[in-house]
């Protein structure tokens, strides 16, 4: 069961990275089941209200629609998505590249994810 619930906490933290166009799996931050404080995904405060100052400085010079790719990776560095329990190393490394060495596209990582669960 807990096995489960972590394929498909990854597989929804991916789908987001797929959304975003995030590829850095160092923005999903695993954390233990015991250190749920509640049981929704929301922040406890919204990043975009200004309650960071690093987003906030990040947007304050274009609209957010117009952010770089370097600025929007600094802004998904500063909002990971949580992920019941943390990768595993063997994940990481099945998620990254494929078996030449090139890179997994955000789309794969989540189709990859739904073969793990339906194995």
């Amino acid at each position: 069961f807990s096995d489960m619930m972590h394929l498909f906490s990854l597989m929804h933290g991916l789908a987001l990275q797929h959304l975003r166009v995030d590829t850095d799996l160092a923005n999903l931050k695993g954390f233990a089941r015991s250190e749920v404080a509640r049981l929704t995904c929301l922040p406890d405060s919204p990043l975009f209200s200004g309650a960071m100052p690093e987003v906030r400085k990040e947007l304050s010079t274009r609209p957010y629609s117009h952010v770089s790719a370097t600025k929007a990776s600094v802004i998904y560095r500063l909002q990971p998505i949580p992920v019941i329990e943390e990768l595993k190393p063997a994940e990481i490394k099945a998620l990254q590249n494929d078996g030449r060495g090139k890179a997994v596209c955000t789309e794969a990582r989540v189709t990859m994810l739904q073969g793990w669960i339906f194995r």
